[in-house]
């Protein structure tokens, strides 16, 4: 009896291990990889209006954590013009570049479809605003006119390969606001 438990131990121990052993390395996934370039416009709203607003963005590296979890660097050049004032002063435009790391849940191989689509991201960076008709009087003499930091962070969620719904807070100098467009990634 003892003896044939112990060949019992012995063969699930076996079976166990050589199962391990077995294993294949998980493939790493992204939506995104280097060489990867995309363009993206959408509707802008910021502190000083509604307009439309968008960029372009080139992946030239990626750097995995442990092995596991792809991290996705790029630079971009973004844009906006609000047309729509919300106050008197009229219409603002920018443009800057920043740099940018992405992440994508893809890569964590969670088998929940909606989740894997997710994409995030975060870009800082410098740009250019003006603002024609600010009016310092009543804003303690602050003028966003000029150059300043910019950051842009927000998620693409991925319909195709190719194809993405992007959702994003944008701070260019002064002027916050966000975006919700399209990307294509070519």
């Amino acid at each position: 009896m003892i003896r044939k438990l112990m060949i019992a131990a012995i063969a699930c121990g076996l079976a166990v291990s050589t199962s391990f052993g077995a294993a294949k390395p998980l493939a790493i996934t992204s939506w995104l990889k280097p060489g990867n370039f995309m363009m993206e416009v959408g509707a802008h709203y910021s502190y000083f209006g509604f307009g439309v607003g968008g960029g372009v963005e080139f992946v030239f590296a990626e750097w995995r954590i442990a092995d596991v979890v792809p991290l996705q660097f790029g630079i971009t050049a973004r844009g906006y013009a609000d047309f729509v004032p919300w106050w008197a002063w009229g219409s603002s435009f920018g443009v800057g570049g920043l740099a940018t790391v992405h992440f994508s849940i893809k890569s964590l191989k969670l088998g929940i479809t909606f989740v894997d689509n997710l994409d995030f991201y975060i870009g800082l960076g410098v740009g250019f605003n003006i603002v024609p008709g600010w009016n310092t009087t009543y804003l303690w003499y602050w003028n966003p006119t000029g150059i300043g930091f910019w950051s842009s962070d927000g998620v693409n969620y991925f319909i195709t390969e190719n194809l993405a719904i992007f959702a994003e807070y944008n701070y260019y100098g002064g002027n916050s606001g966000g975006s919700l467009g399209l990307l294509l990634k070519i």
